[in-house]
């Protein structure tokens, strides 16, 4: 370490008698922050040295610096070490073969050489700008680097919950860059459109570069797609090729739903209702009712009808109009509703039960059974033709001639009254 300083020393006061000159210099290593001796600035790009601090020269304009650094591998303490692990003794190690073309860039082979056990499975990363990014397969060949750099390249090998990750650093050369592409893809919004895009960044190559598209396009970037799957095969003027497989996704169905409506049961009831349940599009979904509502339920309604627009989190639409119905006719009288006055439960099974023809279409009626003395001996609300000659005990009621009365609890408040005799 003092024998790295003392370089670094000396060749700051070698350069101090010219003010403002930059010296960059990136194959030393060191450790620390920023150190300014104007009119130099001089920092590390590795490691972090207790106490150092950051200091500015009075004049940045004016003040030089020597930049120094050295690019550290990833720590890599990954592996799983329970004994299961140990003695399974998996171990990802590789070689890096660069496959060098004079006219095409260098084309990287990466092979598996550490120890593996059947059912293992392998995860590579090949870093920033290859391509492809990530591989599967146990021996991967033909990376390519579309960008310049550093780059880390990573295998993670797996069993069960026994795993090893190593990674190698290499750096790309520009002469290395090769010719190739990478891709920004605009997905479709709507399902059946058109608005799917994808546009290549070519890197390395000579020259005038073609184009030809699985779709026939011959542009470097394409437009106005549907989704799908498309394919580019690139060629430079030196006869370089590359191809590259890509997809436009895009909602796998229109929008669409299942409903369920309840008519109003009668006038001024309000108690109709539609359930919206959607699916397709891009989801979440947003609701608009004609009524003002936006919830995927609308209650209390009355017999009328409504509109619905369906927008997905895409901005595609649906819509759809329902009409809510009446349940009742409206004020009627005996004449419509037959109404029997007379039942004999004597366990028969024939005519056990006092009937009113249609009642369930007034669910909020209520019934009042009185004997001769008017003393009331059975009533109920929403009646639904179960009356069996019983008082509100359950206890059976003499056979004898009744008076009753309906209040239908409709818009005009209809009321019907009259007799019913209890034979047994």
């Amino acid at each position: 370490m003092k024998k790295i300083f003392s370089i670094l020393t000396i060749m700051i006061l070698a350069v101090g008698v010219v003010e403002a000159q930059q010296i960059i210099r990136q194959t030393l290593g060191s450790t620390g922050k920023v150190k300014v001796a104007a009119p130099f600035r001089v920092s590390w790009t590795a490691g972090s040295c207790p106490g150092c601090s950051v200091l500015h020269p009075n004049s940045p304009s004016s003040a030089g610096y020597l930049r120094q650094g050295f690019q550290q591998p990833p720590e890599l303490s990954t592996s799983n070490n329970s004994a299961e692990c140990l003695a399974l003794g998996l171990t990802a190690k590789f070689d890096i073969t660069p496959v060098v073309s004079p006219l095409c860039g260098t084309r990287f082979d990466l092979g598996f050489t550490g120890q593996s056990a059947s059912g293992v499975t392998f995860s590579w990363d090949f870093g920033d700008g290859a391509l492809p990014r990530t591989s599967t397969l146990i021996n991967p060949t033909g990376v390519i680097y579309a960008t310049a750099g550093v780059k880390v390249i990573t295998l993670t090998i797996k069993k069960g919950n026994c795993n090893d990750s190593k990674a190698r650093v290499i750096t790309i050369a520009a002469n290395q860059i090769g010719f190739a592409a990478t891709t920004a893809i605009t997905d479709t919004k709507c399902f059946g459109d058109k608005t799917g895009s994808i546009k290549l960044t070519v890197s390395g190559g000579t020259g005038n570069k073609t184009f030809k598209w699985s779709n026939n396009a011959t542009t470097q970037d394409i437009s106005s797609l549907a989704a799908g799957k498309y394919s580019v095969t690139a060629t430079d003027a030196s006869g370089c090729t590359f191809s590259v497989d890509t997809t436009v996704k895009g909602p796998t169905a229109a929008i669409s739903h299942t409903d369920s409506l309840k008519s109003e049961t009668c006038t001024t009831y309000k108690d109709g209702s539609i359930k919206i349940t959607p699916s397709g599009g891009t989801s979440p979904y947003r609701f608009v009712w004609s009524n003002g509502s936006t919830t995927a339920k609308i209650d209390t309604l009355v017999a009328g009808v409504y509109h619905l627009t369906i927008t997905d989190a895409n901005g595609c639409v649906d819509t759809s109009t329902y009409e809510i119905k009446l349940g009742c006719r409206g004020t009627i009288s005996t004449k419509d509703k037959p109404i029997y006055d007379i039942i004999t439960p004597n366990g028969d099974n024939t005519n056990e039960k006092w009937i009113v023809d249609k009642i369930e279409e007034y669910p909020k009626n209520e019934v009042f059974i009185y004997n001769r003395w008017g003393q009331l001996v059975w009533n109920v609300k929403g009646y639904q033709n179960n009356w069996a000659g019983t008082n509100n005990d359950g206890q059976e009621l003499p056979a004898a001639a009744y008076y009753y009365v309906i209040r239908l609890n409709d818009d005009k408040n209809t009321v019907w009254s009259g007799s019913i005799t209890v034979v047994r």
